[in-house]
């Protein structure tokens, strides 16, 4: 497997986390940070949104936004980075277009404002692939996982009524349980505060560390299951003879391929576009 594919595979499996913008909406965003590099995909609810910054991009943009800072490559990845791990306490200044969200967000460091964007192009595909898919998976998996517990349950009653049977009693009432009944707990569950809070609150699109946890198990299941699924160069009995190459062996490019030269494409518009230069000031260097 390549860099790149090992990248973006990695990132497929990064958990949603949830930002609050300035505006008092959310903004869901998974990201992974490398010495080097930085990529994220960002999503409002309606459409995702992608960037991938390397270093050279990276030291562009920054001389842009922060014309006084002179920041080495490790400590400006690590500014932008705890902007999304809560480090800091920041609101997002989100600016939606027709292709592309540009998220932004200052703060001080050494008395020093310190501003970046960020400019994700849209990726509508990855709505359903990174989001949508998961989350359905996600209910199916619960569902069923409940079902076995809802079993053991059942099959506990049926041993604690032949200990019973057998003349063993609870040494502590307050320990004592009622037989499991499931339309009694749905019901119950039906009923809960707990329920209609969930109900309530529309402007929450973070998950918990647990769905957290269990997106990211869901997301390297597929990865793994796409990767089962693609044949191994040579396998089969004719495979040598077979006219049909195997995907791994075959040429074209793939969608995440293309999706990265066309956002290199648009990079180098925007970083070729004239900028008017203010007078030079000295650069604090942090």
């Amino acid at each position: 497997m390549s860099d790149e594919d090992e990248r973006l595979e990695n990132l497929d499996e990064q958990p949603w986390v949830g930002i609050k913008t300035q505006s008092g909406n959310s903004i869901i965003v998974k990201y992974i940070f490398s010495h080097k590099s930085y990529e994220l995909l960002l999503s409002d609810g309606i459409s995702c949104y992608y960037e991938r910054m390397e270093a050279e991009e990276l030291s562009e943009r920054n001389k842009e936004t922060n014309p006084s800072l002179e920041l080495t490559q490790g400590k400006l990845l690590h500014l932008i980075k705890s902007a999304f791990t809560g480090e800091r306490n920041v609101k997002m200044i989100v600016k939606k277009e027709s292709d592309k969200i540009q998220c932004s967000f200052t703060y001080s460091i050494s008395g020093t404002l310190f501003q970046w964007k960020i400019i994700a192009r849209r990726q509508v595909e990855r709505m359903k692939s990174d989001l949508l898919s998961p989350l359905f998976q996600m209910a199916e998996e619960l569902s069923r996982r409940q079902a076995v517990l809802f079993t053991k349950l059942r099959e506990k009653d049926k041993e604690i009524d032949d200990l019973k049977n057998q003349g063993v009693k609870c040494s502590r009432k307050h320990l004592e349980t009622p037989i499991f009944d499931e339309s009694l707990f749905h019901e119950s569950m039906k009923n809960a505060k707990a329920f209609k809070d969930i109900c309530k609150d529309d402007d929450n699109m973070g998950f918990s560390p647990h769905l957290q946890r269990f997106y990211k198990e869901i997301m390297k299941k597929k990865c793994e299951s796409d990767d089962e699924d693609i044949p191994a160069s040579g396998s089969g009995n004719n495979a040598s003879n077979s006219p049909v190459k195997s995907v791994r062996e075959s040429p074209k490019k793939t969608s995440d391929q293309m999706r990265k030269e066309a956002n290199d494409r648009k990079k180098a518009e925007e970083y070729n576009t004239p900028v008017v230069q203010s007078k030079k000031k000295k650069k604090l260097k942090i």
